[in-house]
């Protein structure tokens, strides 16, 4: 199952990578979905490293997603804007980030591939 679901969502996400990047007008929708599996495309990525680095010692966590989410929320919408006149800034951008850092997260608590720890029960 774990192997299913990283392989889908790297699929999707590169999948809308070259459609935003080959259609010369590609339509909203596109940049929506491209936002909202951002974060679990990074996720996945993220995990495979850690777990190849640490092996079974990594544990994914719901602190874990939550990070993620922040770190590309403020690289991409806070920094990047600041430093090329190519990115531009744009705080729906963020709300996209969110959907699909929790849709990532109610996707593996489901399938038992994520551990919800202490500190996210506070939100």
């Amino acid at each position: 199952m774990s192997k299913t679901l990283n392989t889908s969502v790297l699929a999707l996400a590169l999948l809308f990578f070259l459609l935003k990047n080959t259609m010369r007008y590609s339509p909203s929708w596109v940049n929506i979905v491209n936002d909202i599996i951002a974060v679990p495309g990074f996720l996945v990525v993220l995990t495979g490293i850690l777990k190849f680095l640490y092996g079974n010692r990594f544990t994914m966590n719901t602190r874990y997603a939550f990070a993620t989410f922040a770190t590309v929320s403020i690289l991409f919408e806070g920094v990047f804007p600041i430093i090329s006149p190519h990115v531009t800034a744009d705080m729906l951008d963020i709300i996209w980030y969110f959907t699909g850092t929790i849709l990532f997260i109610a996707f593996r608590l489901r399938s038992g591939m994520l551990r919800w720890n202490s500190a996210t029960k506070l939100l």
